[in-house]
């Protein structure tokens, strides 16, 4: 279904541009955690939505 691509799409875009701020993050401060878990949550919703996608599942 167009709706786990589009989700999917969304979560890649902000995966990039969390990576391209990865080397301007001082390790041991709060932004460096913060990314840490942007990571975390952003990983999980490429797992979920690729899966999701996959499957196709509707949900409406």
């Amino acid at each position: 279904m167009w709706l786990w691509r589009l989700v999917f799409s969304t979560f890649t875009i902000l995966l990039v541009l969390l990576l391209f701020s990865a080397p301007y993050v001082t390790p041991g401060t709060a932004s460096y955690y913060v990314s840490i878990l942007s990571l975390v949550l952003i990983l999980v919703g490429l797992v979920a939505s690729g899966f999701l996608a996959a499957i196709d599942w509707d949900p409406f």
